[in-house]
């Protein structure tokens, strides 16, 4: 396997949504908390339903 240069990784991501782990269940609550600091009323399902229905939409 051919090696390729990088430079220092800063992040990295993952579509594990349903396949690694229960996202809403495991960081509903950190991210409720996140939300709501930034003035956000709704719930952290609510986002996560919304990107899931952007996600399927832009897939067509």
């Amino acid at each position: 396997m051919q090696k390729i240069p990088v430079g220092p990784v800063r992040a990295i991501t993952f579509n594990m949504y349903g396949t690694l782990l229960d996202l809403v269940t495991s960081f509903a609550a950190g991210f409720e908390e996140f939300l709501k600091a930034k003035g956000y009323s709704g719930s952290a399902d609510d986002v996560v339903v919304a990107s899931q229905a952007l996600t399927s939409t832009r897939a067509m």
